[in-house]
């Protein structure tokens, strides 16, 4: 079953519509109960970890091939969300199990071309559709790149981005940025990103910025004014890591003639929140705690610091135990700020948090002590999102 999967992925000429055939066949094995209790490959690798790898790879491949030939059958789209499930799910788990059991090491071509498809779905967002041919030699650069030929890969790149891939564009543009099997030469490495962030990579615009903001860039001139304007190119296409440059800078210009701008920094700090960004949540926080909006407002505050917390930052814990613990918005709640802390995972407790543990653990009472480590073991549960929502948001 395996190698008949497999064989889907790598072995046979037409990627996209075998792709769509390994799609339907490691689908419905994915959802086979049985699977785990299969003799695994030859290799000491979980069965349902390669289901997952196989899995990936045809939906890479797929998508590497062209939207039609998947686009053109009725049950694809079930298919492709199925496959992105079980990537997101077991991605870096799956990469980490691959270095960790030296998977890698002396397999045939086939395997090093899914590695590279896998590795690179995983590193970067999903790049505009171009032609299936752009789509094949950028696949041919992945997979020469993983096996170590770099002038081939420059050779597959080129072709790839002529044609219009962004997702070559911006891998070229690395090439000639770090000098790698060609001449370093930044400016050529600049036209590229800027012609992927054309095509709508948002990575692409975002190293612009990074680029125009050094000053060692040699032919590239550093100029501040454009490069927000490409970290707010990048924004505009959804990347949380602008967003936060943009919040940043506004709260710190680069320049004396620019004043701080705690509003506008807001703004793109509570974008990135939205999106999920922990940074976003614990900066955004801190803003409305500060009081450089105006009056302070806890209220907000404690929503983020609670976003923070249940997206698994120690930090907002630690924020939010000092807010009962002070009273700053709400009423003083020493059993709270306890259990705040005490919800901290171990291995995050850094010795102010355990001092600060033992001191507000000195002034509660029996039943007030019972009833903190009741709701300590609550709020670092499986639930802990809801219960942080219920116990602390709504106050």
């Amino acid at each position: 079953m395996l190698v008949n999967a497999w064989i889907f992925v790598g072995l046979r000429q037409s990627p996209a519509q075998d792709a769509l055939a390994a799609l339907r066949f490691l689908t419905e094995q994915a959802n086979v109960p049985k699977i785990a209790h299969t003799q695994p490959p030859a290799r000491s690798f979980a069965p349902m970890t390669f289901i997952r790898l196989l899995l990936a790879a045809a939906l890479c491949t797929a998508f590497s091939a062209g939207a039609a030939p998947l686009s053109s059958s009725s049950d694809s789209t079930g298919m492709e969300q199925r496959a992105l499930d079980l990537l997101e799910a077991g991605g870096s788990e799956l990469l980490g199990s691959i270095q960790a059991d030296g998977l890698w090491e002396n397999t045939s071509e086939i395997e090093s071309r899914s590695r590279a498809l896998v590795s690179n779905a995983l590193e970067i967002p999903a790049a505009p559709r171009v032609s299936s041919v752009s789509d094949a030699h950028y696949s041919r650069a992945l997979a020469l790149e993983a096996a170590g030929d770099l002038s081939g890969a420059v050779r597959e790149l080129r072709s790839a981005a002529t044609g219009g891939s962004a997702y070559a564009q911006a891998r070229l543009a690395d090439y000639y940025h770090y000098g790698r099997a060609v001449k370093r030469d930044r400016t050529k490495a600049m036209w590229w990103l800027q012609r992927s962030a054309a095509a709508g990579n948002s990575l692409a615009a975002r190293r612009i910025a990074e680029m125009l903001l050094r000053t060692s860039e040699g032919s590239v001139s550093p100029s501040y004014r454009t490069a927000l304007h490409w970290y707010a190119r990048a924004a505009e296409m959804g990347d949380v890591n602008s967003m936060l440059e943009l919040a940043a800078y506004s709260l710190n210009p680069l320049t004396e003639r620019e004043k701080p701008n705690a509003v506008a920094a807001a703004e793109w700090y509570t974008k990135a929140a939205s999106l999920g960004s922990q940074k976003a949540q614990l900066a955004l926080a801190e803003i409305f705690s500060s009081g450089i909006l105006g009056e302070p407002d806890y209220r907000s505050a404690r929503h983020e610091l609670v976003r923070a917390a249940g997206n698994g930052s120690s930090l907002a814990r630690v924020r939010l135990s000092n807010i009962y613990e002070k009273g700053l918005g709400v009423s003083a709640d020493p059993v709270k700020a306890y259990a705040l802390l005490e919800s901290i995972p171990e291995k995050a407790r850094t010795e102010a948090v355990r001092v600060r543990a033992a001191r507000i653990e000195r002034k509660l009472l029996a039943h007030e002590l019972t009833q903190a480590q009741m709701l300590s073991r609550i709020l670092a549960g499986p639930f802990a999102s809801e219960a942080l929502e219920r116990e602390i948001s709504h106050d």
